[in-house]
């Protein structure tokens, strides 16, 4: 079992360290307490609306005080990180796929090219601005046309129309005023938000070796600057499966593309174990700084529920590649200069959203398959899974230090106490209250449901080796009945 009446009895517990807040398809936003195993509902949920984005929203000096919420319909929330109580909301296009503070504002960049930029907002006092528009329903002055980067901009609200569609967009974190975004067929931009024009637009890929055009199929952008500073780089992956490397101040094509699981690191079936040759979309990508100093981590998630980390320490000084995109050499080049370092296993559904601690201690990784994954990078394996119940779109990991156990008082518990059952647990859900919540569901209801779904797991060879153990058991069995049904005696003839 995952110990749920453990868990009931440690929900009392308040300012718990080493949490992360998840959003879920329904709305609901859920405190996530790793040392204490305890799962907190924030109060206050808008019914059916997908919150899609989460960020800290609070003063440049305390970024921790405040966070803010995009939900799919536009509608975007600046909550108290405390009490989760709503300071101030207002709303901008559906579909935002960029959600971030830079200074005292808040950037909201939605899948139409709509951009909304909040003054003051992320200021020492956030004020209430929900007289201003409605969710999704305010009217944007003037559209770009389709072959111009030119974008037209409403003084009224802070809305500025840029070229869309927009898969991705982040703001640079050595420069807060260069803005990356792109998405589809509409290639990677730098927009520069003191002067709010197009200062560089990448090219596309070079022919092919049939001479055929490679479509762009941008699904996902992250700039590398914290690696090298000295130059201006960033990755995009693709809905193929695919990491291109930009250097804006090198050229405006791309150095290489890099094919993932090509040698190394190819993802495999979650049913079946065969290898995976699908090309598999690239849903979300995260830069970490796992081991301090200047070793960075750059880790991507795909469709498939596979989680790959790569080693980017040779960017600073790679080149560009000497073969054309589409041949083998071009990939052996693009794979020695990322170094694939390991995948993580036990992932089940597609990847949402990765969000790390700020020590590089932790990885969380949420998604379609209900169930947020938590991943050390230095012992190289899953620390902890906890159930939520709901699809889970995005993940934001707090910066409080985790607790430092003392092992000689644990050691001391252990010889007077015996062995805790729950150190065998593999993780836990949010169903820890004895009393019905809004879902209604009990504790003996939610115990029965996680025993079904680790029974499931364990039979349909995704992450259950005590399935596997008993079907090789059994196998065994068999062969021994056939082996002595079918087989003849032999007598030894003395000599």
């Amino acid at each position: 079992g995952v110990g749920l009446g453990w868990l009931a009895a440690v929900s009392g517990v308040a300012g718990l360290a080493m949490r992360f807040l998840t959003g879920d398809d329904t709305g609901i936003l859920k405190w996530v307490h790793l040392e204490a195993q305890k799962v907190e509902k924030v109060p206050g949920r808008r019914h059916g609306d997908a919150a899609e984005k989460l960020c800290w929203g609070g003063p440049p000096t305390d970024r921790e005080k405040r966070y803010l919420v995009a939900y799919a319909s536009g509608a975007l929330e600046a909550r108290e990180a405390t009490s989760g109580q709503v300071v101030s909301t207002l709303g901008t296009a559906p579909d935002v796929r960029c959600l971030q503070a830079v200074g005292e504002d808040a950037l909201a960049i939605s899948a139409d090219g709509t951009m909304r930029i909040v003054r003051g907002w992320c200021g020492e006092v956030c004020e209430e601005l929900n007289c201003e528009a409605e969710a999704g329903n305010a009217p944007v002055e003037g559209t770009a046309e389709t072959g111009d980067d030119t974008a037209t901009s409403s003084a009224s609200d802070g809305r500025i129309m840029l070229k869309g569609p927009v898969a991705d967009a982040h703001v640079d974190p050595l420069d807060p005023q260069r803005l990356l975004f792109g998405g589809g067929e509409n290639p990677a931009k730098l927009w520069d938000l003191a002067s709010s024009k197009v200062t560089w637009t990448a090219k596309n890929m070079r022919e092919d070796k049939l001479c055929l055009k490679v479509p762009l199929n941008i699904s996902a952008l992250r700039w590398l600057t914290p690696v090298a500073p000295a130059r201006s780089m960033f990755f995009c992956g693709t809905t193929c499966g695919k990491l291109r490397l930009y250097d804006v101040k090198a050229q405006r094509r791309p150095l290489f593309e890099l094919k993932l699981g090509y040698k190394s690191g190819q993802g495999t079936g979650g049913y079946t174990g065969a290898q995976d040759d699908i090309e598999r979309p690239v849903k979300c990508s995260m830069l970490v700084n796992t081991r301090g100093g200047s070793t960075w981590s750059f880790y991507v998630g795909n469709n498939l529920g596979v989680l790959r980390e790569y080693d980017i320490r040779k960017l600073e000084t790679c080149t560009a590649a000497p073969v054309p995109p589409g041949r083998k050499k071009h990939l052996d080049f693009a794979r020695r200069q990322i170094d694939f370092v390991r995948g993580y296993k036990g992932i089940m559904g597609s990847i949402r959203s990765i969000d790390a601690h700020a020590s590089g201690d932790a990885i969380a990784a949420v998604g379609l398959g209900r169930f947020a994954f938590i991943f050390d990078p230095k012992k190289k394996k899953m620390t902890n899974k906890v159930y939520l119940k709901q699809k889970l779109c995005s993940v934001l990991f707090s910066s409080e230090a985790k607790i430092q156990k003392d092992e000689s008082n644990e050691e001391d518990k252990e010889e007077e106490e015996g062995p805790a059952e729950d150190e065998l647990q593999v993780g836990f859900s949010d169903d820890e209250a004895a009393e019905p919540q809004d879902d209604g569901v009990s504790v003996a209801n939610a115990a029965d449901g996680m025993a079904a779904d680790e029974d499931s797991e364990g039979t349909n060879g995704d992450t259950g080796a005590v399935g596997d153990l008993d079907n090789g058991r059994e196998g065994q069995v068999r062969r021994k009945k056939k082996r002595r049904v079918g087989g003849k005696a032999k007598i030894r003839k003395k000599p």
